[in-house]
């Protein structure tokens, strides 16, 4: 074997190489971009979740302070959050599970600046990829949620019974 040829099949086998680590390097880059697209489903995910968990903490904040103080307006913020939960409302913007951690001065200016379609919430999880087993498992939370926002109903109705009790007596005469 001469060198010529020597060098030849060198070059074949480094050429050969340099072929095959461009392609382990694209199956990489596949690779991670698969692993980047699944983190960020994830994260997605968590976030859905944590909207979930948190509008329900946030609906019985709201009722309570209704409740306690007869103020509509977190009457009002129970119902923007009943109704974008349940896709009868478009998310505002910048939408999440903090949005209602510090109440805006102006809610009725915050609600109205949306963002896209009204969507259910659930609807959000199953694009997001939620299987059958995670859905019948919401489900089962919202079942729950809707039983107590039934009892927060009859809270509300009982604190605006009293309210025109109290503003009745109000305006009586006095005798």
């Amino acid at each position: 074997m001469s060198i010529k040829q020597v060098v030849r099949a060198l070059l074949a086998g480094a050429v050969l190489l340099l072929a095959l680590c461009a392609l382990s390097f694209m199956a990489l880059h596949g690779s991670i971009k698969k692993l980047i697209a699944a983190q960020e489903n994830y994260t997605d995910s968590l976030k859905l979740a944590e909207e979930l968990r948190q509008s329900s903490d946030d609906l019985t904040n709201f009722a309570r302070l209704y409740v306690q103080t007869g103020n509509e307006k977190y009457k009002e913020i129970y119902m923007d959050i009943v109704n974008i939960r349940a896709g009868k409302q478009a998310r505002p913007v910048g939408y999440n599970a903090d949005f209602w951690s510090t109440v805006p001065e102006n809610v009725k200016a915050a609600v109205a600046n949306t963002e896209g379609e009204p969507i259910k919430l659930t609807d959000l999880m199953r694009k997001q990829g939620f299987t059958d087993d995670e859905m019948d498992l919401l489900q089962q939370a919202s079942d729950l949620s809707t039983k107590l926002a039934e009892t927060e109903t009859i809270a509300f109705n009982a604190i605006a019974h009293q309210l025109s009790a109290e503003e009745a007596r109000k305006k009586q005469p006095e005798e």
